[in-house]
């Protein structure tokens, strides 16, 4: 749901079979990196804000994590959701269970999405 709720459909395809694939999955998170801004749909971008910012009612639930490295999203909780968002360097990717999402990338910026 996070790829057909966020994602812009000319980027979908590439992103589900990437995401998908445990081979290619780091691809799909280095994606985030440097360029969400091309791949995430405007209207569902809520804000773009730095971690000090960061709502800590924002992610409820059950979060899951698709991070570098990781073997294919974990659960997480909201006191781990925002350790991540205020101690770890991007990219990775937070989708919580309220279809809502938070993007860090690389550089800091955490793009904070809500489906429409």
């Amino acid at each position: 749901m996070f790829v057909k709720n966020f994602i812009i459909r000319t980027r979908q395809a590439r992103l589900l079979y990437e995401l998908g694939n445990p081979k290619k999955r780091n691809d799909a998170v280095w994606r985030f990196a440097h360029d969400s801004e091309s791949l995430l749909r405007k209207e569902a971008i809520l804000s773009i804000i730095r971690p000090k910012e960061f709502p800590t009612d924002f992610l409820r639930g059950a979060i899951c994590l698709v991070a570098l490295y990781d073997s294919g999203g974990k659960l997480i909780d909201e006191k781990e959701a925002i350790r991540l968002i205020n101690c770890e360097e991007g990219p990775f990717i937070l989708i919580s269970e309220e279809s809502r999402a938070a993007v860090k990338s690389e550089d800091g910026q955490i793009f904070l999405m809500i489906k429409n």
